[in-house]
């Protein structure tokens, strides 16, 4: 019967090698999974001689596997540490030097045990404890450095390390300080202080905790991210032991029925390691020969409905040129191995283009015998092919086939292939496939290529568009320091000219009014003429100051609840005396039941002046100027209606613009004096504009009289906020509208 020490050292040594062998061929180039696969088969060599140790009779074996032993369990330290060190990189972080250093003083106890200078002597188990030698002092520093520094490293990682990685340092730490405690109490605290080696044979039972907590990080926490490959190992050991007992029942059965012999434990145990190698080499043995059997007899079957599936699949999903002609003919060229192979495609001007090098690199590009192929029109094999001359291009291209790819009357160029790895003749399944395939590929590359040129194309198109966007921008900002250097060259000209303006025109009144001396009639008439011309050319410096302030949002707007019937009132009682002068009646009709409107008074009895005197000027005598009101839909509409000149449809459109002057549209009846500037209604769209309002015109034609109105919001507080005008950062000033003059 088996003994608990040897399952346990067989669970022992399977679990590392398993472990160590699956670790590295998961990631071979990993230093962290080569480092773990060294230690962890350092770990199985050593509780194997361990348990060889344990079972020695005589004084002199046992001395012999204590020595190797001992020559085992420094590099177990190395190992250790620079498992520690390394890990979780995929390269050494160790220095060169320090490799090295710690190599060396691991080889060095290789020879010191030989001699007898660990250990001078060594009993059989339970017979006592060996003697230890001169240079055991040396072993324990050893140990304590790489072995112990392991430790220090180990807790400095786990204690900087976050998330996933602390739980797998965590793990990692609590099953290798339970392995080597165990490994130094049994192997050298008892053996050396209380000599005592009864329970050596135990050490694999300790590995096993170590072994453990490993699996645990690695299926639960990714530990060196091999959980498939654990995962996979379970099920391979589970197959592994029924073909093992079923062999073991079989070779029992056999000897006790048909051979009456009796097989002894040793005999079992030598069978099953046989079985057991024998099941390990089957898959590699199976591997080598169907590669040697490829070279000789290969036969390349494959499954042409899967080929074609695959490769419909891969042109479905791949849109860019490059991609579609690299992955399709990998597969195509992986699949019926073949050597060499190309998509030789016709560009726009006629030049030939290899799609992809790599696989033509043995392929010799003729564009005369490429063209000559193509105009074939089928599919050419080189080994069927009667035409002598067809097959002297095909060897002068170094091919054997030559696939052509046009798409409707579109020519997409040549697909060619070289011999095939086995050194057969393309069968009939390849030729049908790639008669498939021919067509099909072609449509791909017909619109990968038209993807390409419509995101050449869109690459262009967005270039050329950022290119204009950014001299618009450039240009849009010149504009608007050249229209600040207008408004202001405008302002200061404007508030330059009102001084001697008003002074003009101060003397002229007072002239006219005989402050100086009575006139005579040419006088009068000539001081009269001069007097109208500078009260217009102050109108008009005024109306461009007053636009020059709105434009550079110099002008504040204070809105409040205002009544429009009493703002209304106030504009009419200030234009009678020039319209009682002019002989035109104004009727304002109040609506009581208006709600108050959310305006700036000033501003807004600045547009009904304007309007309204705007009507003085095209109303004849006799005229009625009608001011009335209307509530719709949150808002307040004021209209100022007139039976004067009217205005023609076609001009309506070029009122409330700078200068918005209408050719012809004073009536003869005026006086010169009703000549406007043309920026009068342009004054009350901004203003009414910075009121979130419209203002609007409306006329039956000219001598049917005009209607002007503007609406204005019913007051709300929390309308107030946002309708504020924002004053320009670099105004320096706040300034209000220079008041308009009937």
């Amino acid at each position: 019967m088996w003994s608990i020490e040897f399952v346990a050292v067989i669970i022992a040594i399977i679990g590392n090698i398993s472990l160590s062998l699956f670790t590295l061929i998961k990631n071979p180039k990993s230093a962290t999974n080569r480092l773990f696969f060294s230690f962890a088969a350092l770990i199985a060599l050593y509780i194997t001689c361990n348990y060889i140790l344990t079972h020695q009779t005589t004084s002199a074996d046992t001395f012999f596997w204590v020595k190797i032993v001992m020559a085992i369990a420094p590099f177990i330290n190395i190992s250790f540490f620079l498992l520690v060190a390394t890990f979780p990189k995929t390269k050494f972080t160790i220095k060169p030097y320090i490799f090295w250093l710690s190599f060396f003083s691991a080889l060095i106890f290789i020879p010191l045990s030989q001699l007898n200078l660990i250990f001078t002597s060594a009993p059989t188990i339970g017979a006592g404890a060996g003697t230890p030698g001169s240079a055991m002092p040396f072993f324990l520093l050893q140990t304590l450095l790489f072995l112990g520094g392991g430790f220090v490293v180990l807790i400095m990682k786990y204690r900087k390390a976050h998330s996933i990685e602390k739980i797998q340092l965590r793990l990692f730490l609590f099953g290798a300080i339970v392995m080597f405690a165990a490994i130094l109490l049994i192997n050298l605290f008892l053996i050396i202080i209380l000599h005592n080696s009864s329970l050596i044979g135990y050490l694999p039972l300790y590995t096993l905790v170590f072994i453990g907590f490993i699996t645990y990080a690695i299926v639960r926490h990714r530990f060196l991210d091999i959980r498939l490959i654990v995962a996979r190992t379970v099920a391979y050991f589970v197959l592994l032991f029924f073909i093992v007992a079923t062999f073991t029942a079989w070779l029992f059965i056999t000897s006790n029925l048909f051979f009456k012999n009796t097989i002894s434990t040793a005999q079992t145990v030598v069978f099953i390691v046989i079985m057991l190698v024998i099941a390990f080499l089957i898959d590699p043995v199976k591997a080598l020969l169907e590669t040697f059997t490829d070279k000789i007899f290969f036969k390349g079957k494959y499954s042409s409905n899967e080929l074609v599936f695959n490769l419909t699949q891969i042109m479905a999903s791949t849109l860019m040129l490059s991609d579609l002609t690299k992955i399709t003919l990998n597969r195509l060229m992986n699949t019926m191995r073949i050597t060499r192979g190309a998509f030789i495609l016709f560009s726009d001007d006629k030049k030939l283009h290899v799609a992809d090098p790599v696989h033509a690199e043995n392929i010799h590009i003729n564009t005369d015998a490429i063209r000559k192929l193509f105009e074939l029109h089928r599919v050419a094999i080189f080994d069927e092919e009667e035409d002598e001359k067809i097959k002297q291009m095909m060897r002068d291209l170094n091919i054997l086939v030559a696939v052509p790819l046009h798409e409707d009357d579109h020519d997409e160029g040549l697909l060619v292939l070289g011999e095939k790895k086995s050194g057969e003749i393309y069968s009939q399944q390849d030729i049908e496939v790639l008669e498939i395939f021919g067509p099909e590929v072609s449509v791909a590359l017909h619109n990968a290529e038209s993807y390409e040129e419509i995101s050449k194309f869109n690459i262009t198109l967005k270039e050329e568009v950022e290119r204009a966007t950014k001299d618009l921008k450039t240009a849009n900002e010149k504009l608007k320091a050249l229209d600040k250097l207008k408004n202001e060259f405008v302002s200061v000209a404007s508030h330059e000219l009102r001084t001697p303006m008003t002074a003009i025109k101060s003397y002229l009144w007072m002239a006219l009014n005989g402050k100086g001396g009575k006139l005579n009639e040419k006088q009068q008439y000539y001081v009269e003429r001069g007097y109208n011309s500078v009260d217009r050319l102050i109108r008009l410096v005024n109306d461009m100051l007053n636009i020059s302030r709105i434009e550079s949002g110099r002008i504040t707007i204070e809105l409040q609840s205002q009544d429009i019937n009493k703002l209304a009132q106030e504009v009419v009682d200030e234009v009678l005396p020039r319209a009682n002068e002019l002989d035109i009646t104004v009727v304002l009709q109040k609506n009581e039941s208006l709600p108050p409107v959310l305006a700036d008074s000033d501003k807004i009895k600045e547009v009904l002046l304007n309007l309204t005197g705007n009507s003085l000027k095209f109303t004849p005598k006799g005229g009625t100027i009608t001011v009335s009101f209307k509530e719709a839909d949150g808002f307040v509409e004021t209209r100022v209606t007139d039976n004067g000149a009217g205005i023609a449809p076609e001009d309506i459109g070029k009122l409330f613009q700078k200068f918005g002057l209408l050719p012809g549209s004073y009536i003869t009846n005026q006086t010169s004096t009703s000549m406007g500037t043309g920026l009068g209604l342009f004054i009350c769209r901004s203003i009414i504009d910075l009121h979130h309002g419209e203002i609007k015109a409306a006329s039956d034609g000219k001598g049917k009289g005009s209607t002007f109105s503007f609406t204005l919001k019913e007051f709300k507080d929390s309308d107030v906020k946002e309708l504020k005008t924002e004053v320009s950062e670099d105004a320096k000033e706040k300034v209000d509208l220079i008041h308009a003059q009937v």
